[in-house]
């Protein structure tokens, strides 16, 4: 199992529609009527791919089975109102709760089997980059300068990279405006923000870190995060120095401050604070000790 590998492990798009349909029915749905719900007549690549994302959500805990009907888990079902339809952000959640699951890395550096921990482990990496200067045509040979373990390298294909792009995507962690995709994680810190930073509060910036770690543990001091840089060649791999966030952490925290969604607090009497980089580190590196909700969170 793989869920980089689409081809035999299924879709977003395909498993928010199994979120959507389940959710719909009272007491599940079987295979067959699902597929029957779904599927355009005449199209069995359709039916592929819905029993595959089926098979492997299931493995992953979203989705339970009893008697023959599927329905979405309670560990994974969330919390509607009365008539409420399951929304994306919903399914989102749904994704990213189940890909960074305890249970479902715990084979981490395996290659075979490793049910989400492929994904996890490519994540934590890309997030580790300079994500101003990465070049998708010659990330593959900068992941194997980097990665001190072979058999655990995403990019050995393009099926697999794609695959990355895919989930990353949808999980709010990279965007594409056109050109190249974006490594990002602001859409996935909007999504918990609500849930880590309390209203009308601000909170130190390291306690902010820390929270969104243990929520996303593949930013920045999260337990994946840290997995993966111990097992990068420091040749290669210069991490940022002690007190300074990442790029992509700064970048999404720059992105949700100039949305309004948070706010920085400087105090001169809180210590060091930490730095926030910008593309050039020469240029742009605030000092930031506290951080409250904005207005338009």
């Amino acid at each position: 199992m793989s869920l980089l590998n689409t081809p035999n492990d299924g879709l977003p798009n395909v498993f928010i529609v199994l979120c959507q349909s389940i959710n719909d029915v009272r007491g599940g749905l079987g295979e067959e009527s699902l597929i029957a719900r779904l599927e355009p007549p005449g199209l069995s690549k359709t039916q592929t791919k819905l029993s595959t994302t089926l098979r492997r959500w299931t493995e992953l805990g979203v989705f339970g089975e009893k008697n023959g009907r599927y329905t979405i888990t309670e560990e994974y079902r969330p919390l509607l109102k009365q008539e409420e339809v399951i929304s994306i952000p919903h399914i989102r959640a749904i994704a990213r709760k189940a890909v960074f699951a305890t249970e479902n890395n715990q084979r981490f550096w395996e290659a075979e089997e490793s049910k989400a921990a492929d994904l996890t482990r490519s994540l934590a990496w890309l997030l580790a980059q300079d994500v101003y200067t990465l070049d998708w045509k010659t990330l593959p040979q900068l992941e194997s300068d980097q990665l001190t373990l072979e058999h655990a390298r995403f990019a050995r294909n393009d099926t697999r990279l794609k695959g990355l792009q895919v989930w990353a995507r949808f999980l709010g962690f990279l965007w594409t405006d056109g050109n190249e995709p974006a490594v990002d994680p602001t859409l996935a810190i909007r999504d918990v923000l609500l849930d880590v930073l309390p209203k009308a509060e601000e909170i130190a910036v390291s306690k902010l870190v820390e929270l969104l770690a243990n929520s996303l543990p593949v930013l920045d001091t999260g337990v994946y995060r840290r997995d993966v840089e111990a097992h990068l060649d420091e040749r290669y791999y210069v991490q940022p120095p002690e007190g300074t966030l990442s790029k992509s952490l700064s970048r999404a925290l720059y992105r949700l401050r100039r949305e309004g969604a948070i706010g920085f607090v400087s105090k001169s009497d809180a210590g060091s604070g930490i730095k926030l980089s910008g593309p050039d580190a020469a240029r742009r590196t605030d000092t930031v000790t506290h951080v409250s909700r904005g207005v338009e969170a």
